[in-house]
């Protein structure tokens, strides 16, 4: 059964029969209702309001309003049509539905359970041996019954097979409960077994939880290695890579409570027999029910304390900081990203104070070298609730919407994220291109993939595949570039489109994004493609998970071609420990040790002076110039601080050969530097020192070791 087909059965509404045009196109089947999981790490589901019932195969009829046109500057570019949406959920009726199902499966199960009662009661004592099958038929049906029960349930809510486990298992502690309650009253030791199973079902499913013991469904050997990483033994690969993350003891624990809770209610009950407390018939009964009970207890306790697939490893946490007010509140709001940050579980920044903007119609290009954080910042605008154990805070809006706003209602598509790696279910090109929606959409989905593969005949290729996730890179890139232009967000997040993809894609693509951007799109580009970076108008410099340079493309690609590099930061003195790691990346030679020490002492001290004239301007940013030149290197600090005096230049002089105590900040600078020139450009303060450096491929050892350079 295809997708879309599931997908219709989930929505329980009339359908119309194809006609021959449909059929002979595929006739994809459109829920009128559904939940689509994420595609392009935005949720791209189906909101349906009418369908009719003339028999025949099955499809259904999509309501207009969720084929609206729309972009950032008005009327879609594309004349056509765009996918609404709704963010993955369990709707509130599910949950109703499958505690209703689950409660009546457990009443039939503890009914049965009861049975022995009147066996022994009925047929041991009073020798009626009429009864005895007549009981047995009675339980059939109930046990029949139950199963019945158990099919209506999934297919009442098919596709929502996650969710219908873990509500079932909540149901079925809850019945547990109020079994346990009945036996309390009936005895107070009646009770004691399910009590006691239960807590130490919870005891040894916290202590397995807090040993963490991660283990793969396959542990190799060292030599096995080599043909699992030599991509000769696929299988090993899946099979070790997959870590489930529930303990394999966690089973063990529930089985260990039920059988302990059957064999302490057997054995409470019979003591009570034998004292004439209740009655002999009761004690199978007894020792069923806390049987059923403690698993019951058990199962949903290892439910509760290990995570479910929807979890990710090690818990992450999402801050939403309060949003500062725009200054340019004229015209669209664009992209704007405020003290964005993420760290990993150990606290180690990933992210930091990230600070961007981009106006609508904008194409800003991210670089920056290796772990520098370009992938992590798309990846964190787009679903930070998927960072594996990572925190992260900050404000994002698109358009002034909140892009961490997650809502089970049907709206349009925010932004669409395509990754390095696309991401294609296993069903159907045309399915995963349309994000299995049907009607104008399929045909507006065709030509925006032929505008990118130049043929007619590779779009029936990659539309008629039956596994998208088995398509060549090329064309699995082409697809997913295709979907997100169908999907026509108002942002766009491309991390490396470059990668798997043939030169005539590139090309496509950056024609696309021309077109694009004239209806108000904005696009951020992780990219060191060069066709790709000449399209882009602002250039965003990464290193280290911060923003050290951003600017016009031509102005930062015209300063990185001349060799120089640009750092902002806040004017404040917490600063200080970027700018001395930006400072040491720029010396990469083995044996650059004394060079970084010397050059970082004076960028330090520049930042000091810097912020003797910021009182109140904590928030600024300044900026640091780099460039390095054959036995010296030039420093500039731009800000907005007073100038420089030549009668603070001859004090600080001064300062230094009177030799007293710890020198001031300029007095240091003008130490260590061979020369030190303020002047005012563009109505900001520059200061640009010269320092002293070495060459030490020409240095000696001794050199290399302890030499610095001197003023």
């Amino acid at each position: 059964m295809s997708r879309s087909s599931r997908l219709l059965m989930r929505s329980g509404l009339p359908w119309r029969p194809l006609t021959k045009r449909e059929s002979e196109r595929g006739g994809l089947a459109a829920p009128s209702f559904g939940r689509q999981d994420i595609v392009n790490g935005h949720a791209a589901m189906v909101r349906a309001e009418q369908s009719d019932e003339k028999g025949g195969i099955m499809t259904a009829s999509t309501d207009s309003d969720m084929l609206e046109g729309r972009s950032a500057g008005g009327e879609d570019s594309c004349a056509g049509t765009v996918l609404r949406g709704r963010d993955r959920s369990s709707p509130g009726w599910a949950r109703v539905l499958s505690w209703t199902f689950s409660a009546l499966i457990a009443i039939g199960i503890l009914t049965v359970a009861v049975v022995p009662v009147y066996l022994d009661r009925l047929v041991v004592e009073r020798g009626e041996t009429l009864v005895a099958p007549l009981l047995s038929v009675f339980a059939v049906t109930i046990l029949f019954g139950t199963m019945a029960l158990e099919y209506a349930h999934a297919r009442a809510l098919r596709g929502f097979r996650y969710a219908r486990t873990r509500f079932a298992r909540s149901a079925q502690a809850v019945v547990a409960v109020m079994v346990f309650m009945v036996l309390e009253f009936l005895h107070p030791a009646l009770g004691l077994p399910v009590l006691i199973a239960s807590s130490v079902a919870w005891l040894a499913v916290a202590w397995l939880d807090r040993r963490d013991e991660a283990e793969p469904l396959w542990d190799f050997l060292p030599a096995e290695s080599v043909p699992v990483l030599g991509g000769r033994d696929m299988t090993g690969f899946r099979l070790a890579a997959t870590v489930p993350k529930h303990n394999g003891l966690s089973g063990a624990v529930v089985r260990t409570a039920a059988w302990g809770a059957l064999l302490g209610g057997f054995a409470t009950a019979a003591w009570l027999a034998a004292r004439e407390v209740i009655d002999t018939s009761a004690v199978a009964s007894v020792a069923l029910l806390s049987f059923w009970s403690a698993g019951a207890v058990a199962r949903h306790v290892v439910q509760r304390r290990q995570p479910g697939p929807e979890a990710v490893d090690g818990g992450n946490e999402v801050v939403r900081l309060p949003r500062r007010e725009r200054e340019d509140v004229a015209g669209p709001a664009g992209l704007d990203i405020q003290g964005l940050a993420v760290t990993d579980r150990n606290g180690k920044a990933i992210l930091t104070d990230v600070d961007l903007e981009a106006k609508p119609g904008s194409v800003v290009g991210i670089i920056g070298g290796a772990a520098a954080g370009k992938s992590m910042l798309l990846r964190a605008l787009a679903d930070p609730f998927s960072l594996a154990g990572c925190h992260v805070r900050g404000n994002v809006s698109m358009n002034d919407e909140d892009l961490w706003e997650r809502s089970p209602q049907s709206r349009a598509a925010t932004l669409v994220h395509v990754g390095a790696v696309p991401l294609h279910l296993p069903e159907s090109g045309l399915d995963n291109l349309t994000c299995f929606h049907g009607g104008a959409l399929v045909d507006r989905g065709r030509v925006v993939l032929e505008q990118l593969l130049y043929s007619a005949d590779a779009v029936d290729r990659v539309t008629r595949t039956s596994r998208a996730n088995e398509l060549s890179s090329s064309d699995a890139k082409a697809l997913a570039l295709a979907r997100a232009f169908l999907v026509a967000p108002p942002l766009y997040l491309f991390d490396r489109p470059e990668d798997g993809a043939s030169e005539e894609l590139v090309t496509a693509l950056v024609e696309r994004i021309g077109a694009e951007r004239r209806a108000g799109r904005t696009f951020l580009l992780c990219t060191s493609h060069r066709a790709l970076l000449e399209t882009c108008d602002r250039l965003v410099v990464m290193h280290e998970g911060r923003i050290v340079d951003v600017g016009p493309a031509a102005e930062v690609r015209s300063r990185m071609t001349s060799g120089w590099s640009r750092l902002l930061v806040r004017r404040q003195l917490e600063s200080e420990d970027i700018l001395v790691n930006w400072i040491r990346s720029q010396f990469r030679r083995n044996g650059d040790e004394a060079n970084r020490r010397a050059v970082s002492l004076v960028a330090a001290e520049l930042l000091a002076l810097s912020c003797q004239s910021s009182v109140g301007m904590a928030e600024e940013k300044i900026s640091f110039e780099f460039k390095n030149f054959q036995g010296h290197c030039v420093i500039r600090l731009r800000d907005t601080g007073p100038e420089i005096t030549s009668g603070q230049i001859e004090s600080a002089r001064a300062e230094l050969e009177g030799g007293t105590g710890r020198a001031s900040p300029l007095a240091e600078v003008i130490r260590r530097s061979l020369s030190f020139d303020p002047r005012a450009e563009d109505e900001r303060r520059v200061i640009e020192v010269k320092v002293e450096t070495y060459d030490p491929r020409k240095a000696t050892g001794a050199k290399k070791a302890n030499a610095t350079p001197s003023a």
